[in-house]
């Protein structure tokens, strides 16, 4: 047997070991609830930049839909532009037909007119007027030539304003027309976009 002092020396150095190993322990334990408590903290930091970026993602996100739904009306817009456009277009095509119509009918009116105006002449109106034997025939040529002058002269207005009317429209035509190619123009533009 080990005698007393030994003994407890013994048992104090084994209770010092253990203190030691426990301490040891206890001081590993608190570096590793260390380190945890530091991995949380990145993970946090890391977690709280990706909601931020996440954030910023559905804001753009919500902005681009709004510009897309933007877009999507000014296309409607346009498009119901350009088909007004395209009608309008057309009834001033119909417009310059009917004027270009009649203008071909008033230059044929006016054509007979100075025919038969020619054909009168040939007997000459001085001629007429010397021979004096029957004043109520003259009287009748004069006004026969009078109402031809009248009638001449409301022709040549008529002719004179189809033309202006035709030019008119010829000029909406052209304003027109460019118009619409700067609104396809405009449109196929926002179709790239």
């Amino acid at each position: 047997m080990l005698p007393p002092k030994i003994k407890f020396l013994l048992i104090l150095s084994l209770c010092f070991i253990s203190l030691f190993c426990y301490a040891n322990k206890a001081n590993n334990k608190k570096q590793e609830l260390n380190q945890v408590t530091d991995a949380i903290k990145d993970l946090q930091k890391d977690l709280s930049k990706t909601v931020n970026k996440q954030t910023t993602l559905q804001q753009q996100l919500k902005e681009n839909e709004e510009a897309r739904g933007d877009l999507a009306t000014e296309r409607k817009k346009t498009e119901k532009q350009l088909s007004q456009q395209q009608a309008l277009l057309k009834k001033l095509y119909l417009k310059q037909q009917q004027y270009q119509q009649q203008l071909n009918e008033q230059q044929n009116d006016l054509l007979q007119q100075i025919r038969s105006t020619y054909m009168l002449e040939q007997q000459s109106y001085f001629k007429i007027l010397l021979n004096q034997e029957d004043p109520a025939k003259m009287n009748r040529i004069f006004a026969y030539y009078n109402y031809l002058q009248n009638f001449r002269l409301q022709l040549i207005i008529e002719l004179n304003q189809t033309l202006k009317n035709l030019q008119t429209t010829e000029l909406a035509i052209r304003k027109q027309t460019q118009q619409l190619l700067s609104f396809r123009s405009y449109r196929m533009d926002m179709e790239q976009i």
